[in-house]
């Protein structure tokens, strides 16, 4: 592999893989490193000459949990590559995942061996022909925070421990969703711990406390959404329950209160996505990357009323708990409060029109 090669009558190794380049030359001139981040997925290429009369085979591993051990099943990332006999100084690509949870900051342990039979490991002796280059290669930490619900676009902003929302943040090199909000919890730690959703009700008001920190020495925005029709977007109207609120600076574990209204008409009894971002860039939008701060996603569940009100606005106020065992017509509506109007049809406007117990005769005077 590449231009050099030297031979040693036993192992001499250490920490930083230049041990045989004391007794001999540097020969680990064969692979080309290219700067790769945790969870991404890049392509290495080697410097192959192969001019046995038979073909050769080239595998690599790399030591992603710095232990020491390149395991077979997870840090082989590249396996009995055929190198035909005739090839002199070709380039051999070859592309692989990191893993999310690859250590990263530190030099770890990438092995290439090329050698004339395949199904060699990583460790042991081979008499026939062949080459090994250890590297010391270093993985970067990303360093973005994308929301993880699957059913909204992606977001994502730049981590800081300046604006960040609740103790904790994680990051990822790409977006990890899934349906209950916690993908990126299972590639990194539980960031979502900012926000405490309280029981809300269709037409009901609620506060909403979201916990902030902003020691960034400017103004911060916090900007929230509940997708409360489902439809996994968060542009339709009266979906975004925070807009551009200020955190000012030098604010640290600070709760900053939500109050807002359920609309009537919201979905209940489903699971909800709403989605909390906090940003150093104003009206950052539902989705998109925006700045430096966090992004934080959760599921929730609006609870139906269970009052229905009279709707006609030219009579006192009246109510009864809803009930399954007791009521007029076929169907029944309930509402968090009352909504009337002259022509008795106030709450069919927010439900279902459940005015069908009554037969009304024509009167004559």
């Amino acid at each position: 592999m590449g231009a050099l090669l030297d031979a040693e009558f036993s192992a001499t190794t250490d920490p930083a893989a230049t041990g045989d380049d004391i007794t001999g030359v540097d020969d680990e001139d064969g692979l080309n490193v290219q700067p790769m981040t945790a969870g991404q997925t890049v392509t290495f290429s080697a410097v192959v000459t192969n001019e046995t009369g038979a073909v050769g085979y080239l595998s690599a591993w790399l030591d992603y949990n710095n232990n020491g051990i390149h395991s077979e099943g997870t840090e082989r990332i590249l396996t009995n590559r055929a190198i035909p006999t005739g090839t002199v100084n070709g380039l051999v690509e070859f592309t692989f995942t990191v893993p999310p949870s690859a250590v990263t900051g530190v030099p770890i342990g990438l092995r290439l061996r090329l050698s004339a039979p395949s199904g060699l490991g990583s460790t042991g002796a081979n008499s026939m022909a062949g080459e090994i280059e250890d590297h010391m290669v270093t993985v970067l930490a990303p360093t973005t925070d994308f929301g993880d619900f699957s059913s909204f676009g992606d977001a994502s902003s730049t981590v800081s421990g300046s604006i960040k929302m609740g103790a904790l943040t994680d990051v990822e090199f790409l977006p990890t969703k899934n349906i209950p909000a916690t993908g990126d919890d299972l590639i990194g730690q539980d960031d979502e711990d900012a926000v405490t959703l309280p029981p809300l009700t269709a037409g009901g008001p609620a506060v909403v406390p979201v916990a902030v920190s902003n020691t960034s020495g400017a103004s911060v925005y916090l900007n929230a959404w509940i997708d409360f029709n489902n439809n996994g977007s968060l542009t339709d109207a009266g979906e975004q329950i925070a807009l551009d609120v200020v955190i000012p600076p030098g604010e640290s574990a600070f709760t900053q209160p939500l109050n807002i209204t359920v609309p009537a008409n919201a979905l209940t009894g489903v699971s909800l996505g709403a989605r909390f971002r906090l940003t150093s860039i104003s009206s950052p939008g539902p989705t998109g990357f925006s700045g430096v701060g966090e992004v934080e996603d959760y599921v929730l569940t609006i609870l139906s009323p269970t009052t229905d009100f009279g709707d006609w606005s030219g009579a006192a106020s009246a109510s009864n708990g809803v009930s399954t065992q007791l009521f007029l017509g076929e169907s029944v509506d309930a509402e968090f409060a009352e909504t009337t109007n002259a022509g008795a049809t106030g709450d069919d406007v927010t439900g279902s029109d459940d005015e069908d117990g009554l037969v009304v005769p024509s009167v004559t005077a």
